[in-house]
């Protein structure tokens, strides 16, 4: 089958990244929009505070892929694998709910790192590509 326009656009930016927490080995990776929007959604009607809180809960249980080489998470477009990795996302929020606040502002904190990662990485790759088209474009003047 294949692959349109905007599937191609979908691991774009799609970065994982470990980080030392707590002399634990953590692999965390930037969410998907849907993601994202589903996390969003689910907070509405809450006040502000408890938003704040529970993004960093939500946003930890889907982005943790493993601690100490041990997966945690999987991503899958499979409608029934779906199932399984929301039942799955829920489990992991009732634990992260359970951390000390702190450690949950150190974890989500990373997962800050890691967006600004993914920023620098989008820039820079926008800029190799505008580099690039002009070389392309230069080139081909002088043929």
């Amino acid at each position: 089958m294949q692959q349109n326009e905007l599937e191609k656009i979908i691991t774009v930016g799609d970065i994982e990244k470990e980080f030392n927490i707590f002399n634990f080995k953590v692999v965390l990776r930037t969410l998907t929009s849907s993601e994202i929007f589903d996390i969003m959604k689910s907070m509405s009607g809450y006040d502000d505070n408890a938003k704040i809180q529970g993004i960093q809960i939500k946003t930890l249980a889907r982005s943790i892929v493993s601690i100490n080489g041990k997966p945690i998470n999987y991503v899958s477009d499979d409608e029934e694998e779906q199932i399984t990795i929301s039942k799955k996302n829920l489990q992991n929020e009732k634990i992260i709910g359970k951390w000390q606040r702190s450690v949950t502002d150190t974890f989500y904190s990373k997962y800050v790192e890691l967006l600004e990662a993914q920023s620098d990485f989008l820039s820079q790759y926008q800029d190799e590509l505008k580099k690039h088209g002009a070389e392309q474009s230069g080139s081909s003047e002088n043929k």
